[in-house]
This record gives C-alpha cells, structure tokens and sequence, in this order.
C-alpha cells in the first residue's frame, strides 16, 4: 500500500532539519498583471472515500475525465497528510534526488531571504516521511512524493476556525498544484510565462518582486519524467501540449 503525491507549479520546500516544510506562495491577489494563480488537490473520483471541502467551481473537462478538484480558498491554510506528516523513527524522509536537482531561488536572486513567520503563503505543510523526488513534467521541475501508508490516508485542511479533510483509498496519487486556471479563456493580451515566476516573491520578507522580475534559466535536462497514473495530469498535456507548463512554473527550493 502507498500513496503518491505530485507537486505541480509554484511550490518552495524549505529545509528544516530531517522536515520539509512546504509553502505555496498566494497567488490569489493580483501582483502587476500576473494572472491569478490557485491551489488545488487534483484527484481522481475513484481515489476518493470522503470528503469535506470549500465549494468549488467545476469544469466539463474535469467531469469528463473523472477528476475532482479540491480548491484551497484561503490564505494561511495547513494542511496535514496521513503517512506524510508525521515523523517515524524507522520512516525518515529521504530527499537525495530532490533537493540537489531543485531551483535555487537565491541563484536568481542572491537577496532572497524566506519570510520564515510570515510568508504569504495559502498553503504551509510539513512532510517527515517518505521519498521526494525531482523530476522534469512538460518543461518545468516538478516534485513526486511516494510514501508507504496503510489504511484510508487523510488530507486535513485548517484555516482559521474551519477544518475541512478529503480521504482517500490506498494506492491515490493526488496533484497538489499551484498554477493559474489552465481552462480559464484565453487573454488577449497574455503574460510572458517567465513573469509568473514572481509570485515566488510573496515568500521573501522583503517583497522583492523585481529581484525575480528576470527570466529563468532552469534546465530539466537530466531529469527523470514524472512518472504518474492520474487522469488531471494526462489531461494537463492534452489540453496544453507537452511543452507546458513551462520552466518558470518549477518547484523551487532555498
């Protein structure tokens, strides 16, 4: 029995010890002409056993491929994961084919320095257990956590006074995504994709979105495919091509 989780888009791991606390910067507030960016758990309907959650909106191409969108409203919310968020003696959280292959945020901007109290972040967990990995999904690094679990996994969601949970049957493989609304219509007048790559700024304690205002140079050369089994990301590629997201849509780390 295991449990899998992708991470997708604009997502920052901070090492904290044998931890990594994982922080999803707010892109729910307009910053210049970036366009709004949302954190969701993408799941397959047939992984999911119950669930409590904010109202989301649907879209046909998810109903059409059977896939459920949990979408986190509000800033600042934790999320605990059963088999993922508690610390073992005999499970450590093995990290030697992530962290060395992540982006550094300070090689693009060597003033970066993590708002550690108060990032602006919507969501903030911590994972103690299992394996991370980097790998390359369209032109981006995104990040795969594959842990072993036994019984129903529960995803646990606090925000202010609310709790929310989502739970899922042995063997699930839900996205953890921060990117913006891949169904929304198409601007008119889009924004460069390097340009979302400031939204990483909400997490420096100076807000400093210019010193992330220049391009990236990420590379995914090197990298293993994403290997996954669930339909959003099959549908990611076919709605966007394979080319997408881009580089400036990685995972990042300090």
């Amino acid at each position: 029995m295991s449990l899998t989780i992708d991470f997708v888009g604009m997502v920052y791991f901070v090492h904290e010890d044998n931890d990594r606390r994982v922080l999803l910067p707010d892109g729910t507030k307009q910053v210049d002409d970036v366009p709004l960016h949302f954190a969701s758990f993408f799941i397959d309907r047939c992984d999911v056993r119950d669930a409590d959650w904010w109202p989301t909106e649907k879209h046909p191409a998810l109903d059409s491929q059977k896939v459920l969108e949990y979408r986190i409203p509000n800033a600042k919310t934790r999320i605990t994961i059963s088999g993922v968020s508690t610390a073992l003696r005999d499970a450590a959280l093995k990290t030697a084919r992530h962290e060395p292959l992540l982006p550094k945020l300070r090689s693009f901007n060597p003033n970066f320095t993590l708002d550690t109290k108060h990032p602006e972040a919507i969501v903030d967990m911590r994972i103690r257990q299992g394996t991370l990995q980097a790998c390359k999904f369209g032109g981006a690094v995104v990040s795969q956590l594959r842990s072993d679990s036994s019984g129903v996994v529960r995803i646990e969601a606090k925000s202010g006074t609310e709790t929310k949970f989502i739970e899922l049957y042995d063997n699930s493989e839900p996205v953890l995504s921060n990117t913006s609304d891949i169904f929304a219509p198409k601007s008119k007048t889009p924004v460069p994709e390097d340009d979302h790559f400031r939204l990483y700024a909400k997490l420096d304690v100076k807000r400093d979105f210019e010193g992330l205002a220049q391009p990236p140079q990420i590379s995914v050369a090197g990298l293993e495919a994403l290997d996954f089994n669930c339909r959003y990301l099959a549908l990611v590629q076919q709605e966007l091509g394979f080319e997408i997201p881009r580089e400036s849509c990685s995972n990042t780390c300090c």
